[in-house]
């Protein structure tokens, strides 16, 4: 006689791959101009990646330089890896003056990154003649 019954099993698939690391670009512009900065995860990931992004000043003062941001919210989609940002304008001055510096500082909110902050360094040359 023969039976008709199947086998059924479970079979659990292990997600190995690592969290992606969020990284954010150096940026130097001449004065008058837009800093363009670029945000890397190492590898895709499978949800959103929500940042917070800030400026923080060094040698470069707000407003005086740049127009700083604060709590602006950018998300880099599911499957993708970068996500340009060119919030930051640099002001064009008439003042002779060495290179100048801040930060653009990164919060990872939607906590699928093995990192929860990063940070690139925006920096400002001066365009007038001595």
């Amino acid at each position: 006689m023969v039976s008709n019954t199947s086998a059924t099993g479970t079979i659990t698939i292990t997600d190995d791959d690592p969290l992606p690391i969020l990284t954010i670009s150096n940026e130097t512009e001449t004065e008058g101009t837009s800093l363009v900065f670029t945000l890397t995860l190492s590898n895709p990931s499978s949800v959103d990646t929500v940042v917070i992004l800030n400026t923080n000043e060094g040698t470069a003062i707000s407003p005086e330089d740049y127009v700083s941001i604060t709590n602006l919210t950018v998300t880099i989609p599911a499957g993708q890896t970068t996500l340009t940002v060119s919030s930051i304008t640099s002001e064009d001055d008439d003042i002779d003056e060495t290179d100048e510096d801040f930060t653009l500082n990164g919060i990872v909110t939607s906590n699928n990154t093995d990192n929860s902050t990063a940070t690139g360094i925006g920096t400002i040359v001066d365009g007038d003649n001595p």
